[in-house]
Parts: structure tokens; C-alpha cells; sequence
């Protein structure tokens, strides 16, 4: 099944690190800022994610996620918000 996880991330202290943290995801990772201007922030991220239960997935999101955060330093701890199946 393929799924929709929705995880959010720790507030990054550059812009320059939330490109780096960025690129580490795969291509069609959707990421959503809030803020405006100079206040603008990482706040969550999407990811599409193969596999056969929503807890596999979960799994897997967060193994993603944690592998990219381990490139960049000031990210705080990951955690899954939603899982939605994709049709």
C-alpha cells in the first residue's frame, strides 16, 4: 500500500541547513514552512512511502527522516503526525 506520512520537524537554526536536510529526502517529499519573511521555518514534511501496514510505514517515514536529520545538526527529534493511504 502506499501511503502519505506527514512528520513534523524541529525548528532549523539556517536556511542553509534546511536545503541540506532537504536534499537527504527523496524527490517527491513535500515540505510545509510556516512563518513569513526572515521568520520563515521547516515545520512539517510529507513523505509517500511503500509498504504493507500504516505501521510500516510510520517506521520506515521516521527511519527516513532520521537518517536525513543525523546530516544536519539543530533539527530536533521527528515525529509522525499523520498517515493517510493513498488511493
Amino acid at each position: 500500500m502506499k501511503c502519505h506520512v506527514t512528520v513534523a520537524v524541529g525548528n532549523t537554526a539556517e536556511s542553509s541547513a534546511t536545503d541540506t536536510f532537504l536534499r537527504q529526502l527523496p524527490r517527491d517529499t513535500f515540505p510545509m514552512f510556516v512563518g513569513y519573511g526572515n521568520d520563515l521555518r521547516l515545520s512539517n514534511i510529507r513523505l509517500t512511502i511503500e509498504a504493507l501496514s500504516e505501521d510500516d510505514a510510520t517506521k520506515q517515514a521516521l527511519e527516513t527522516v532520521n537518517r536525513a536529520c543525523a546530516t544536519v545538526g539543530g533539527i530536533g527529534e521527528p515525529a509522525v503526525r499523520r498517515v493517510d493511504q493513498v488511493k
